[in-house]
């Protein structure tokens, strides 16, 4: 869609955050007022879309703080575009080196937490491992304990594989997973499709030709 309709990978970007903020505050209006927003930021365009999301929430007078588990120089393009922006902004933003400084952060703090997940979306490859299997098992952890009140998934849930469904060692367990332009297979196989909790699809202005062409479809009853 970028190359051939020169849809700026900015213009999608910004339309999946903003849109993300509006299906967040539709299902969990006190989100960022009687919670705190905690949003992780992986790797690749999901990170930019948290970031967007981040900036949107906090230009919302919501109280957000951003984990990114990249150093700053890694990002690229729009994403590190919209990494800048919460720099300038003085966002509260944080990288997480290891799972240590996430867990030592829930020590010190009450809660309660609203948790936004951009840590890979569709951008998984094998099994997670390393700091992204080490946070989602800390963010599933305290979900469970209800130190985090709800997760929220941006496109698909961390560990998902949007094509088959598969968990891939693990995965978030989302409480509303917002998926970008169209859903994904692996937001209706199983096991995976257990994991997105509500599934809230925005658009993010593809053209309509997306919606004719491909392989699969989607039935659904009319209203």
């Amino acid at each position: 869609a970028e190359s051939e309709y020169c849809l700026d990978s900015q213009i999608l970007m910004e339309n999946a955050g903003r849109g993300a903020v509006e299906a967040l505050l539709e299902e969990f209006p006190d989100a960022g007022a009687s919670t705190e927003v905690l949003v992780f930021a992986g790797k690749g365009n999901n990170a930019g879309d948290a970031f967007v999301f981040a900036r949107r929430l906090i230009c919302l007078d919501r109280k957000v703080r951003v984990f990114h588990i990249r150093p700053w120089d890694e990002y690229t393009g729009a994403t590190k575009r919209n990494f800048e922006i919460l720099r300038q902004m003085k966002a509260r933003m944080l990288h997480l080196d290891t799972v240590s400084e996430l867990e030592s952060f829930f020590r010190s703090s009450t809660g309660p937490f609203t948790v936004v997940d951009g840590l890979l979306g569709t951008g998984l490859k094998g099994n997670l491992s390393g700091i992204f299997y080490d946070v989602v098992e800390a963010v599933n952890r305290m979900a469970d304990q209800s130190i985090i009140r709800e997760v929220i998934s941006l496109d698909l849930p961390t560990g998902v594989n949007g094509d088959t469904g598969e968990v891939c060692g693990a995965s978030i367990q989302a409480s509303l997973t917002v998926s970008f332009g169209f859903p994904k297979l692996g937001h209706f196989l199983p096991p995976g499709a257990a994991a997105r909790g509500k599934l809230v699809n925005v658009d993010i202005s593809l053209p309509p030709r997306f919606r004719r062409e491909g392989r699969h479809f989607l039935l659904r009853p009319t209203p």
